[in-house]
């Protein structure tokens, strides 16, 4: 009977122990597959924006008249910048870059 309890005692503990390390190393795996997944993603986006924003100034900066300053023709390029406030913002933004 004894025997019996100490062998089920140590089963159970050493069933513990096991759940418990397959748990942190799946833990500590899942972990780094999510970051290089973060990271790449981030990577992609990084480069996806520098793209964009190149070809954003490529296409824009032949039509500046005067540098920092967005005239009506820069606004066929950029049809989402109307009205006098955000046309401002935006000649701020684009003086802060030049």
């Amino acid at each position: 009977m004894y025997q019996e309890r100490l062998f089920n005692r140590t089963r159970w503990r050493l069933a513990s122990w096991y759940a418990a390390v397959m748990g942190i190393i799946l833990s500590l795996c899942s972990f780094t597959v999510y970051m290089v997944l973060v990271n790449t993603y981030w990577a992609a986006l990084h480069r996806e924006l520098q793209s964009v924003a190149g070809t954003l100034h490529d296409s824009l900066e032949p039509t500046l008249k005067q540098a920092g300053r967005l005239n009506s023709n820069s606004q066929q390029l950029l049809p989402f910048l109307y009205g006098e406030s955000q046309l401002l913002r935006a000649n701020n933004i684009f003086a802060r870059f030049s």
